[in-house]
Order: structure tokens, then C-alpha cells, then sequence
């Protein structure tokens, strides 16, 4: 039986029949999680065009925004990092973002298109592979991140186990993800849009990352509700990638109404108090000797 990622206990109790909720500490993870390498079979060229997004590079326009603001926050929490490393890179926007910005940035992927495009189109440094096995000098970056990506892997108690090996002393962590917490979810229950594994598989609440966090070597600077900026094409977009429902069609209808260009001036910011962003710093460690990660990766020794 897999153990609980915040508090290490293997006391699970189904949870609307696709998650499971540890009674211990309370929180929640996909019922079934896929093998790293199913994982990362999810993520082809065609998540970003169609399956999860719209249209990826298409709504340019409002990732970079969001990323300006996620920026913005690291730089107001920590104004002396100037190189940072981003899990979850996608087709690079937020490097080459940050990269304008004065950082020195690098990024991996599991999807070797959106790798590719962040490579040559847009001049950053990229890998395409799995972080846990990537090859990272210990305290060659100040700061990692990972946007909206936390809830997508299959083991991130890994992930971040390793990310506070690599960080040098009060190195940082700064990731957004969804708060299953939050009014809203709580209220909208198993119809929080959040939820759809296999690609969503972990499920925190502030408490839950607050825990997990400190188990793993990091303390909470700040956690908070942010906005989102979207465009109606974004949301659209978005929608008639659901393919199925009323939902679809409406969104299908109102996208051949209006021109694209029409829909992407029709931009705001939204709070619904669902998304966390999360600012850590990693604690003094007296800790030696290989990451489970590692050693995991090392199979056994005789």
C-alpha cells in the first residue's frame, strides 16, 4: 500500500469513488496513480493542443501574464535569486520570461515538442526527461519552480526530496497548484474543476502543503490565494477542449461568433480563491548521504 505523502501513515478511505482521503492528515490523491513512465506518456504535443488547452501558444498572451505575475512574486520574497531552474517548462514561456528579466534560467519537460520549441524558437536552456534523473549540480540554482505541475506528478514527495538536496542553504521553492481546501472546492465538491485524474493526482489544501513541505525540508514563507489572468479565447478554448456536454457545444458556438482576435482582447484577472501560490525556503539541514530518489534510481547494491 502507497504511504501517505504528508504524514507517511497508509490510512486511506475512498473519496468520490476517483480519489482517496488519508484519515490521518486528510489529504487527497487520485485513487490510481499511473507508473512515471504512464505518466509522462500523457503529456504529448496533443495535450497542449487540444486535450488539456485549446491552443498552448495561442493563449501566449495570457500564460506570460500569469508568469509576469508570478515573477513579480519571487522577485518581491526574494529579490538576490538570479538563477532559477522550472520543472514543468512546457514550451518555455516563463524562461524566456525570466530570462529577459536578468535571471540565468533552465527548465526540463517529459514533452520533447514543447522542449524543442523552448529550445530553438525561443533560445532557452532546456532538457527533455525526468527531473528526478536530470543532470543538476547541487547548488547550481537558487530557486526552483513549478507551475501548476506539483498536481501532476505521480511521486512529488520525490521531486521536492530532491529539490532541497540540490537547493544551497535558504534556497527557494515557489510553486502554484490547486486548494482543495478552498471554499470554492469544498463547495463545488467532486465538481471542482480541478479534479480530473490522471492528470490532477495530488490534491493539498494549505495545511497539507504546509506539512508535506516541512517533512521535506522546507518552511512556508507565504501561501496565497492569487489571480488569474484569462482571456475569453483562453476560456474557450479551453472549454470546447472538453469535447463532450453543453459546455462544449455553448463554448463551440460562441468561439465561431468571434474572431479570435476579438476574444483575445477580452481579458481579466480572476480570484476565485482556489489557486495557492507557495513561496518556501529551505531549512538548515544536517542531513548526508543520497536522496531516496537517488538511491532509488541506483537500484540495489550488494
Amino acid at each position: 500500500m502507497i504511504s501517505c505523502i504528508v504524514c507517511g501513515t497508509q490510512d486511506w478511505e475512498p473519496r468520490w469513488q476517483i480519489l482517496c482521503r488519508c484519515r490521518n492528515c486528510g489529504f487527497m490523491r487520485a485513487a490510481e496513480l499511473p507508473t512515471p513512465a504512464a505518466a509522462t506518456g500523457i503529456y504529448t504535443e496533443a495535450y497542449f493542443f487540444g486535450q488539456e488547452y485549446g491552443d498552448y501558444l495561442a493563449d501566449r498572451q495570457v500564460h506570460v501574464q500569469n508568469f509576469a505575475a508570478r515573477w513579480r512574486d519571487m522577485r518581491r520574497l526574494a529579490d538576490d535569486v538570479n538563477t532559477v531552474f522550472e520543472i514543468g517548462c512546457a514550451y518555455g514561456l516563463f524562461l524566456e520570461y525570466a530570462s529577459a528579466h536578468g535571471a540565468r534560467a533552465a527548465g526540463i519537460d517529459v514533452c520533447g515538442e514543447a522542449v524543442a520549441h523552448a529550445a530553438s524558437e525561443l533560445g532557452q536552456r532546456v532538457i527533455v526527461g525526468d527531473f528526478l534523473t536530470s543532470p543538476i549540480a547541487a547548488g547550481e540554482y537558487q530557486a526552483y519552480c513549478l507551475w501548476d505541475t506539483i498536481e501532476h506528478l505521480p511521486r512529488p514527495d520525490l521531486v521536492v526530496e530532491r529539490i532541497e538536496r540540490l537547493l544551497p542553504p535558504s534556497g527557494w521553492l515557489f510553486l502554484t497548484t490547486g486548494d482543495v481546501g478552498s471554499p470554492l472546492a469544498r463547495l463545488r465538491g467532486r465538481r471542482w474543476r480541478m479534479i480530473h485524474p490522471p492528470t490532477h493526482l495530488q490534491y493539498f489544501s494549505r495545511r497539507t502543503m504546509t506539512q508535506f513541505l516541512a517533512r521535506h525540508g522546507f518552511a512556508i514563507v507565504e501561501a496565497k490565494a492569487i489571480s488569474v489572468y484569462r482571456t475569453l479565447h483562453s476560456v474557450l478554448s479551453s472549454l470546447t477542449a472538453l469535447r463532450k456536454g453543453f459546455t462544449h457545444s455553448a463554448a463551440s458556438a460562441i468561439s465561431r461568433l468571434i474572431p479570435i482576435g476579438g476574444q483575445n482582447r477580452m481579458g481579466m484577472w480572476v480570484n476565485s480563491g482556489d489557486i495557492m501560490f507557495v513561496a518556501a525556503q529551505k531549512r538548515a539541514s544536517l542531513s548526508c548521504g543520497p536522496s531516496r530518489a537517488e538511491a532509488e534510481s541506483q537500484g540495489p547494491t550488494s
